[in-house]
Formats: C-alpha cells, structure tokens, sequence
C-alpha cells in the first residue's frame, strides 16, 4: 500500500489544542515549564558574561586591523560624515553587547528545546500516551540515542540558516517572517520526532513525515507564535512538545487506525 493512499484524513488542528490546553492541569506537565528555561538563559548569558574579555579582545583586534581602511574611507567623506563615524569609536562596547544580547535569544530558545527535548521529552510522551492513548502499540527502536542526535543535528542547521539570514533581516518585516519559518521548522523536527520516535514504526514514521509536512509545519508556526507573546517563551518549549505529543500520537493513531479499516475492507 502506498504512502500517498494510507490515512487521507488528518486530525484537526484545533482537538490538538484542546488536548494541549487540557494537558497543563497536570501538575507533572506544570513543573516541566520554569526547569529549561532558567538553565538556557543562566547558562547562555553567563557563558557571554565570563567570555566577555574574549569578545572585547576579538573587538578590538579587528579594530585595529581595520583602522587604516577606516582612515581612508573618513577622509574621502563629507566633514559632518566624518564626525558622525568617528563618534561612533566610544560606543563600540555598547554595540558589542546589543550584538551579543540579539544573539542569545536565538541560543536560549536552541538551548531551551534542546534540554526539553532531551531531559523531559522522553517523560512527556510516555506519561501524555498512559493518560491520553493508553491502546497505542510501541513500534519504534533505539529512540533516544536517535532523539540526541536529530536534536544536535537540528540545532545546527537551525544556527547555521539563522546566521546565513542575518543580512534578509534588513528587508521590513523579515525579522519577523525569517525566525518564524525557521523556529516553525525547529519544533517540528525535533518534536514530532521525539513524539513518534518509540511508537511509530520507519514505515509510519516516512508516511507520516511525507503525508502530514504541510499539517505538522502549520502546528510549528503555530507554537512558534507563542514567542511573540510576553514571557511566552518561558513555558512555549513545552507547550511545544506537548501539542506535538498529541498531535503525533493523535495522527499515528489515525493512521492506524485507518490502515486497519482498509485491510478489513479488502478482505471482504
């Protein structure tokens, strides 16, 4: 049976956030929300607190290495130009940590999931499946060291396109726009992955993955709206993989179920 022929029905979008909302009355889901999100940012922003002397040498040094050009360059321009960048020569610290402070956000929210999904994914989906889908059958192998490693490879690839977008970022609306698809995409290759990772055998996985993109990427931008909510990005790493459990474990359950439907109907 073909990928394309199994499960044409998907489950709404909006049971999935029912089932997300109703999730947070436990107090097990609950005390998962402050845990990751102080250890990414204590570890984020001491990391460039004690490696600050590294970043003002680095400042430097490419100052120095730049000056002559910058010489240059001042005397060619108009005189009131001239002033207005060579003002520009005290505040090159406080530039320094505008620039260090814009780049942590994306580290912390890297950071943030990362630890959710490694530390309380695992926990989340097995307590979400006793509670929510007690039938569904385990399938899949090797689930964790397979998590850390689809967790690692995808934090790269989210820093390296982060990086590689910066300069878009100049186009109105594109700092906006650009962190939303690439956040969208984050959580869902981490989270429906760790959601379907000890259930779903590499069959489901594939029909899933191919058959459900265009869905699941939707649930991405969805949860990636939560950081644009104040203080939201306290708690939107495990509302994240909450909505992603259901949703994975929900879809894997149709398409069971599904499958089962048409096998019984052929043998007739």
């Amino acid at each position: 049976m073909s990928l394309e022929n199994q499960a044409a029905e998907k489950i709404p979008l909006l049971q999935v956030v029912k089932k997300t909302s109703g999730s947070f009355l436990y107090p097990q889901v609950m005390l998962l929300i402050v845990i990751p999100i102080l250890t990414s940012a204590f570890f984020v922003f001491g990391s460039f607190w004690l490696t600050w002397g590294f970043w003002s040498g680095m400042l430097q040094d490419g100052l120095v290495l730049i000056n002559p050009w910058w010489q240059e360059m001042l005397g060619k321009l108009p005189v009131f130009l001239n002033e207005i960048l060579n003002g520009l020569g005290p505040i090159t610290s406080f530039l320094l940590f505008l620039f260090l402070f814009a780049l942590a956000f994306p580290l912390i929210i890297v950071l943030n999931l990362a630890i959710t999904s490694v530390l309380a994914s695992t926990y989340l989906v097995h307590f979400l499946k006793r509670r929510e889908y007690p039938a569904l059958e385990e399938k899949g192998s090797g689930a964790f060291i397979r998590g850390i490693w689809n967790t690692i490879t995808s934090c790269i690839l989210f820093i390296l396109a982060w990086l590689v977008t910066l300069p878009l970022w100049l186009i109105p609306g594109a700092q906006i726009i650009l962190p939303t698809i690439l956040t969208a995409w984050l959580n869902r290759r981490i989270c429906l992955f760790d959601a379907l990772a000890d259930f779903a055998s590499p069959e489901e996985w594939e029909q899933i993955k191919v058959n459900f993109f265009g869905q699941s990427f939707a649930l991405g931008v969805f949860t990636t709206i939560l950081n644009y909510v104040p203080f939201a990005i306290v708690f939107s790493p495990v509302v994240t993989m909450v909505a992603f459990v259901h949703y994975g474990l929900g879809t894997l359950q149709l398409v069971r179920t599904t499958k089962s439907a048409k096998e019984l109907s052929t043998s007739f």
